[in-house]
């Protein structure tokens, strides 16, 4: 990863040590007791290729669309500290993201829903008409119900709200990564609600 990558200012804090994030304080060779969250469905149980302790052989190459640069540095740099997840490389647009994930060829692509050029809905679908087999995992801090609706309809395979703590994030892009969806509590909970409504979306557009 270059300074040329996109992520110019989670290079820079990276190499000068401003920023240290640590992974979760999981015991050693142990899963957590409690499982999986609400709105998962683990990769392993949909035949994925799991070590005993949920991660894949490979380090996961994540790249990372993002528009706000103090978040996609921060991002970046969380990434960079997780063992078994490697930054493969960072754009703040869609039509930058869309071209940096053509030419990385990332496992998973961290997109936000907003994005100047291409937004994240449009974005998607064009990384699985052009990078088929790519993982996509959303986040946004946009949590009203037509967000919800129109990410439910989608190409993604996850959504998380940015105000999720890095345990969870964690555990989102182990899941994506490994075949299986992650969609948050709150995004199941508002999803249900306006399901509840028929007038509320059309269900055929």
């Amino acid at each position: 990863m270059t300074p040329e990558s996109g992520c110019n200012s989670w290079e820079r804090w990276r190499l000068a040590g401003e920023f240290r994030f640590s992974a979760p304080n999981w015991p050693a060779g142990r899963r957590r007791s409690k499982g999986f969250r609400s709105g998962v469905v683990p990769a392993c149980g949909r035949g994925g290729n799991c070590h005993p302790a949920g991660m894949s052989a490979k380090p996961i190459r994540v790249v990372i669309v993002e528009d706000h640069e103090l978040m996609a540095a921060g991002l970046g740099l969380w990434v960079d500290s997780q063992r078994g997840i490697e930054m493969a490389g960072c754009a703040h647009d869609g039509n930058s993201g869309l071209a940096m994930c053509l030419a990385a060829r990332p496992d998973l692509v961290l997109l936000d829903l907003e994005l100047p050029g291409m937004d994240g809905m449009e974005l998607a679908g064009r990384l699985e008409a052009e990078l088929p087999g790519v993982r996509l995992l959303a986040m946004s801090g946009l949590t009203d119900p037509h967000t919800i609706w129109r990410v439910s309809r989608s190409r993604v395979h996850g959504y998380l709200e940015k105000t999720a703590g890095p345990e969870l994030l964690l555990e989102a892009i182990q899941t994506v990564a490994g075949g299986g969806v992650f969609y948050s509590k709150l995004f199941t909970q508002v999803k249900r609600e306006w399901l509840s409504q028929p007038e509320a979306f059309p269900r055929n557009c």
